[in-house]
Formats: structure tokens, sequence, C-alpha cells
């Protein structure tokens, strides 16, 4: 499994990895609510929420394949 950085993991703990859409928990996507083509950490915390992959998929329609244990 990928490391995650500190901001991203903090996301992530502030929504109690819980998806911010249909609410499925232990959840690990982080979500750009406004996508300005920066990394991930470089974003402040109010502009990244947490997503399940299904809501994910369906906000972005971009399907990615990653091993399970990382969704």
């Amino acid at each position: 499994m990928r490391k995650k950085p500190k901001k991203l993991n903090k996301i992530l703990k502030k929504d109690n990895y819980t998806c911010q859409i249909c609410g499925k928990s232990n959840t690990g996507m982080i979500h750009y609510k406004n996508f300005l083509g920066l990394e991930r950490w470089e974003y402040l915390a109010d502009e990244l929420t947490t997503f399940c992959y299904h809501c994910w998929l369906a906000e972005t329609g971009i399907a990615v394949s990653w091993p399970r244990d990382e969704l």
C-alpha cells in the first residue's frame, strides 16, 4: 500500500475515514473539491474531502484499477 503524507491522513481523520457523500466508513480516497492540478498534499485542508471509491467514480467518471487493499 502507498504511504499517504501526514496532511492526507489528517483529512481522512477529519472525515472519520467516512465517505462524505454516501457515509460508507473505512474509506480512504481523497477527493479535490476543485481540481487545480496540484499534488493532493499541496491543497489546503478545506479543499479536500473523503470519498469511497464508488462515489469518487460517480463524481469523476474515471475508472482506476488499484489493488483492493488501497480502496
